[in-house]
């Protein structure tokens, strides 16, 4: 059984209101040991506010799932609360950006017995810039930080940046550097990678 609904409000305008709910019914069998019912409930919105200096959406996302185990009784739930704010700015032709800001709440229960919840916030930049009108010669960027807490708690972040140039005579030249950082009760780890790669293509029908 399923059910979809959708309904937009001012679509185009300045302001949009987007709404929806879905609601699922199942049957599976896990691991062919047990026959498994699983309901799954979502609901939620986006409010949109369209404009051409700073282009801003938010959405709000409530998930729930309740699985029973029809042979042995057994329950497992999760809900989960999702808030997203996401921005998007170009500065004419020569680059795009995007910043995506996520809180995340969550809750599962398993077996009636064992209940585990974290919280996650999470902040994402991207970041293409283009060096000429032809995008010949581009910079890439991506820039993560996540940082949990709850029943297991850590920190990371996550840097990507990379350029790619078409050069003359076919030859194309691509480098990136990558920075990786954890940070947890029990450990602590940072890592640095460097990569760069030239090519060349023969043949123009070799692409």
């Amino acid at each position: 059984n399923k059910l979809d609904l959708n309904t937009t409000i001012f679509s185009g305008k300045p302001i949009t209101i987007t709404a929806f709910v879905n609601l699922n019914q199942s049957y599976f069998n896990r691991e062919n040991l047990t026959n498994v019912k699983s309901v799954n409930k979502q609901y939620g919105g986006r409010l949109s506010l369209n404009n051409k200096w700073v282009p801003l959406s938010l959405t709000y996302r409530n998930l729930k799932w309740k699985q029973t185990e029809t042979g042995t009784n057994r329950i497992f739930t999760m809900n989960q609360d999702n808030l997203e704010a996401r921005i998007t700015r170009s500065f004419g032709i020569f680059s795009k950006n995007e910043l995506i800001i996520n809180h995340d709440n969550y809750i599962y229960t398993y077996a009636d017995r064992d209940t585990v919840q974290n919280k996650v916030d999470q902040v994402t930049l991207n970041n293409t810039i283009y060096f000429d009108k032809e995008k010949k010669y581009n910079f890439n960027s991506r820039i993560n930080y996540y940082n949990q807490v709850g029943g297991h708690s850590f920190g990371r972040l996550d840097a990507f940046e990379g350029i790619r140039f078409l050069l003359p005579a076919h030859f194309r030249f691509s480098g990136n550097y990558n920075y990786y950082a954890l940070s947890e009760k029990l450990q602590n780890m940072k890592k640095h990678v460097v990569r760069g790669r030239l090519e060349h293509q023969l043949f123009l029908s070799l692409r």
